[in-house]
């Protein structure tokens, strides 16, 4: 697998340089990507940031049930991870907002304000989920804030709102506090689906 990987590498930038050199030979206009060059010595190398990638041993399903849940995980993850980056960039620039302001009335006044604008944007999208995909979606905010669901929502809303929506999602069957945990195998498989989505390969 290393030599493979290496000889692909090797490849990319073989046929990199030769479009480079062709395109300044000809004086046909660049169709792809412009390349920094280094030059040590006598030799020019080429310079690229490379996106990491990450390399799982095949996956071996014991049964349909593995397989099947495998497969929805990849479904979820897809699904809610986009929704779960964009919970944790609104927490930054709400927390930001917030220490701007004078007063607790006037951070009250906000945070109301901030979620009925949430609502008003988001409550059609999140509608459209399934039990599962809320389910994941729950996990990944923990993920991606380093705090639950259940202690955001005590943050900002308080502890009676925080129980409220606990209860609430008790009632379907989800947990405003689930976590991630790797040392399961389901969450093996979801830290291992979420880089794969993440690096383009699912």
């Amino acid at each position: 697998m290393k030599n493979l990987l290496q000889t692909f590498i090797f490849l990319f930038f073989v046929f990199s340089f030769t479009a480079v050199y062709a395109h300044e030979e000809s004086g046909v206009p660049e169709e792809g990507i412009r390349m920094r060059a280094q030059v040590i010595g006598n030799d020019t190398i080429l310079v690229a940031n490379l996106r990491e990638v990450t390399i799982f041993a095949p996956l071996v399903f014991r049964n349909r049930q593995e397989e099947r849940f495998y497969w929805r995980t990849v479904r979820d993850v897809k699904r809610t991870l986009p929704l779960a980056r964009l919970v944790a960039s609104e927490v930054i620039a709400t927390n930001q907002h917030l220490l701007t302001l004078p007063n607790d009335r006037a951070r009250r006044e906000y945070l109301d304000e901030f979620e009925r604008e949430l609502f008003r944007r988001y409550e059609s999208e999140l509608r459209r989920l399934t039990l599962s995909q809320g389910r994941m979606l729950i996990k990944l905010i923990e993920r991606e804030c380093d705090k639950t669901a259940h202690d955001l929502i005590r943050v900002y809303r308080g502890r009676v709102s925080a129980g409220f929506w606990q209860g609430f999602a008790r009632v379907f069957g989800a947990n405003l506090k689930s976590t991630i945990d790797p040392n399961t195998n389901e969450g093996r498989i979801i830290e291992r689906v979420i880089l794969l989505v993440e690096s383009g390969q699912l």
